[in-house]
C-alpha cells in the first residue's frame, strides 16, 4: 500500500481540486489565503479564509515535518524506519501519533480480513514500489514465498502506553496508505484552533474541507477519469464536498513497467501479488481524512461487491468507478442515501 515518491505531475491518483468559476456565481468579497509546499514525497495545498497566514504557516510546516519524521519509510532515521530495521520482538514505546496510526490501520486490516495490510511494504518494494525499489521483472515465486512469512497484520501487536510489538523479527510497517490523510487532519486541527471556518486542505490528493469556498457556496472536486494516460483535468464526475474528508485510490496512475508486464501498485497481501479488481477508482468520504485514505486503498484490493458491503456497514459515503465485462465504465455510490 505504499505510494512511491514521484514528480509533482504524477501525484498518485491525484483528485484534482477544482473551484469552478462561472458567470452566475458570486464574486469573491475578499480572496482566500493560500499555502503550498512539499511533504511526504508529494505536495500540499491549502486555501482558507484567514489573512494572517504567517501565524499558522510555521505551525503547519512543523506538524508536517513531525509526521514525515515519524511515518516516512523514505527517511532512513524516521521513527518507523528505525522500528522496521530492528530485529527485536520486544515491545517498543513510540510517539502517540505513530501508535494511533498503527492502531487505526489494524482496525481496517481486521475489517477487511487482511486485504488492507500495513505490513505489505516488503512486497511492494520487491515489485518496484516504495523506497529501495529493485525490480526489473516480476519477482520469482521463491522470493515472494519467503517474504510472505513476515507479511501479515497479525504479526504486529498494539499495546497500552504507546507501545507496539513485532511478533516476527522481520515484519515491517508501511503507513503511506494512511499517513497523508492524517497529515490533512492535523493541519485542519490547527485551522480549527485558529477559529478558521472556511478552508480546503489537500495533501497528495487527500482532501478535507470546511465551510464554503471563496464563492460562498460548496467546495467542488473533480474525480479523474480512471484511465491510464488521462490528463489531470479530465474528469469522470464532479462532486460537491461539504464539511468532510475524501480520499481516492486507483491503479491507473501508479505502476511500474517490468521486463515482462505492467505492474499496478495495489498489492493483495493475501496472494502477495499485484491485483486489479473491477474497481478502477475508489473515492471515500468520511469525517477523518486518514480513515478515508485507508478505506480507499482497501476498496481497491477487496473488489466491488466486498467493498460495498464493508462501506455500507460503516455507513460512509463512497463513489466507486468499475469496469464492466464489456469494458465500459460504471460508477457505484450511495450519495442518494
Amino acid at each position: 500500500m505504499s505510494k512511491p515518491k514521484i514528480p509533482i505531475q504524477q501525484i498518485l491518483f491525484l483528485v484534482v481540486l477544482v473551484i469552478f468559476v462561472m458567470s452566475y456565481q458570486k464574486k469573491e468579497t475578499k480572496p482566500y489565503q493560500t499555502l503550498h509546499g512539499k511533504t511526504m514525497g508529494t505536495t500540499y495545498h491549502l486555501k482558507f479564509d484567514y489573512h494572517e497566514s504567517k501565524d499558522i504557516s510555521k505551525k503547519i510546516n512543523s506538524v508536517l515535518q513531525d509526521v514525515n519524521q515519524s511515518m516516512s519509510t523514505y527517511i532512513k532515521d524516521s521513527e518507523i524506519s528505525r522500528f522496521n530495521s530492528m530485529s527485536s520482538t520486544n515491545a517498543l514505546t513510540v510517539t502517540s501519533d505513530l501508535w494511533f496510526m498503527v492502531s487505526e490501520a489494524l482496525k481496517v486490516s481486521k475489517l477487511s480480513k487482511g486485504q488492507y495490510d500495513v505490513t505489505v511494504g516488503p512486497l511492494l518494494r520487491e515489485y518496484g514500489f516504495g523506497p529501495n525499489k529493485r525490480v526489473n521483472s516480476s519477482p520469482d515465486i521463491t522470493t515472494i514465498n519467503q517474504i510472505k512469512k513476515y507479511v501479515g497484520y497479525d504479526k504486529i501487536k498494539v499495546l497500552k502506553n504507546s507501545q507496539i510489538q513485532k511478533l516476527h523479527p522481520k515484519v515491517q510497517l508501511d503507513l503511506n496508505s494512511i499517513a497523508k490523510g492524517y497529515g490533512v487532519d492535523l493541519i485542519c486541527d490547527i485551522l480549527n484552533e485558529h477559529s478558521i471556518k472556511n478552508y480546503l486542505v489537500e495533501v497528495g490528493g487527500e482532501i478535507r474541507v470546511s465551510g464554503v469556498s471563496p464563492r460562498g457556496d460548496d467546495w467542488v472536486i473533480g474525480i479523474n477519469q480512471p484511465v491510464r494516460g488521462s490528463k489531470a483535468d479530465e474528469f469522470y464526475s464532479v462532486i460537491p464536498i461539504i464539511n468532510e474528508s475524501m480520499a481516492t485510490s486507483g491503479n491507473y496512475r501508479s505502476f511500474v513497467q517490468s521486463k515482462d508486464k505492467i505492474l499496478g501498485h495495489i498489492i493483495d497481501p493475501l496472494s502477495a501479488r499485484p491485483v486489479q479488481t473491477e474497481v478502477l477508482s475508489a473515492t471515500i468520504f468520511t469525517k477523518d481524512c486518514y480513515y478515508a485514505d485507508a478505506l480507499a486503498t482497501m476498496s481497491m484490493v477487496s473488489g466491488l461487491k466486498r467493498s460495498i458491503e464493508i462501506l455500507e456497514s460503516l455507513k460512509v459515503r463512497y463513489y466507486l468507478i468499475a469496469v464492466n465485462e464489456d469494458k465500459t465504465l460504471q460508477h457505484y455510490s450511495n450519495f442518494s442515501k
